[in-house]
C-alpha cells in the first residue's frame, strides 16, 4: 500500500492511551481549501513520540496509511473499522 501525505493545521493533540504495550496518541489536523476537512491521525507505539514536539496552530505535513480490518462479533456479525495510521510528521511552519 503507498503512503499518503496529508497537510493541515494542528487543531488538537491528544493525550497518550496506553494498555500493557499498547499506546497511542491521536492527532487533530484540519486541511486548508475551499473545502476544509478534519482528520483524526493515530500515532501508534514508538510512532507517539513524534507528537512530543507538536503544537497546537503548526501547520503540518503527516505521512499515513489507511487501514482497515474486519472483526466478528460473538453474534457472528462482520464489523468494518478503518484508521489512519501515521508513521511520520514533518511541521512545515
Amino acid at each position: 500500500m503507498e503512503s499518503i501525505n496529508l497537510t493541515g493545521k494542528v487543531v488538537r493533540v491528544g493525550e497518550a492511551v496506553k494498555s500493557g504495550n499498547f499506546k497511542k496518541k491521536d492527532l487533530i489536523i484540519k486541511t486548508e481549501g475551499d473545502y476544509p476537512q478534519v482528520f483524526a491521525l493515530e500515532f501508534v507505539n514508538a510512532k507517539e513520540d513524534l507528537l512530543d514536539i507538536v503544537s497546537v496552530g503548526q501547520t503540518v505535513t503527516v505521512g499515513i496509511n489507511l487501514r482497515g480490518r474486519e472483526w466478528v462479533n460473538p453474534q457472528g456479525e462482520s464489523k468494518y473499522f478503518s484508521s489512519l495510521n501515521a508513521w511520520k510528521i514533518d511541521i512545515v511552519s
